[in-house]
């Protein structure tokens, strides 16, 4: 079995699991996290890290690099068009040098690992504590990249989806009929996270989804990449009202620190596959 096989089955394991579980419902923020945005006047977007997966009934899964590319310029776009209109936003120069670019990505892989670890050991404690938002730190793993891109903020997002083969269609509708339950046949969804850039706390965290279903099935999702960003980002805080508590809410997801769940459709009647 090779490594786009065992990728794959990983991929699709994930797919089912989440399904029945919901994210915990939103906890206030903690009265320094809302301090904190009041005080954010620029941010700095990273580009999004982004995965795209074709599902064959083979289990020979494989990655799909120019869709992977199309959706991290969108996902850029909706970021910009909706955060520029209320923020600065900060990137770095075009024309850096080489060594330069291998620090910078360097930073970002650093970040990125220190905000996984740490929003799983919230996620645990949070647990522990369903009454209080544990606050979340990646400590210096955002100074250098904020200080780089000379931000008060960063914006690290995360998108991860999926289109499936005629083959593996055909058999998630054999699997639905005893299940009764409809698989998305594509789908992803992107978590976006704003992060203080001298403290390194968790300021806010969405997330988005998107779905495609066979024909007939109903669903109240949105169908694009785009409209999962829209989705994501519809509760991002204005700079106006930052220190709003509904609005400045930094949630963590049960699933942060996991691969998005392909989303499942319950269905009361005739499976939706013979439709």
């Amino acid at each position: 079995m090779n490594t786009r096989t065992v990728h794959g089955l990983a991929v699709i394991a994930l797919f089912m699991s989440a399904c029945a579980t919901k994210p915990p419902p939103p906890l206030p923020p903690h009265p320094e996290v809302v301090s904190l945005l009041r005080k954010v006047q620029s941010i700095a977007i990273l580009a999004p890290q982004v995965e795209y997966t074709r599902i064959v009934f083979t289990g020979e899964n494989e990655r799909l690099p120019l869709m992977e590319k199309n959706i991290s310029e969108t996902l850029l776009s909706e970021f910009e068009s909706t955060i520029g209109g209320q923020y600065t936003i900060r990137k770095p120069p075009e024309d850096q040098p080489e060594e330069r670019k291998r620090e910078m990505e360097f930073e970002v892989q650093q970040l990125r690992a220190a905000f996984a670890t740490r929003v799983k050991m919230s996620s645990a404690e949070e647990e522990e504590k369903p009454t209080t938002r544990t606050r979340v730190t990646v400590g210096t793993a955002a100074t250098a990249l904020a200080t780089r891109f000379d931000a008060d903020a960063i914006l690290l997002s995360r998108y991860s989806g999926f289109q499936k083969s005629g083959g593996q269609k055909a058999k998630d509708i054999m699997a639905g009929a005893v299940l009764g339950v409809v698989h998305a046949a594509e789908g992803g969804i992107v978590e976006v996270a704003l992060i203080d850039g001298t403290t390194g706390e968790l300021l806010w965290m969405a997330r988005g989804v998107h779905a495609r279903f066979p024909a007939g099935a109903r669903s109240t999702r949105p169908t694009t990449a785009r409209g999962a960003v829209g989705m994501a980002l519809a509760g991002f805080p204005p700079k106006e009202a930052a220190a709003a508590t509904t609005r400045a809410a930094a949630t963590v997801p049960e699933s942060a620190a996991k691969s998005p769940a392909e989303p499942l459709q319950k269905t009361a009647t005739q499976p939706q596959g013979k439709e």
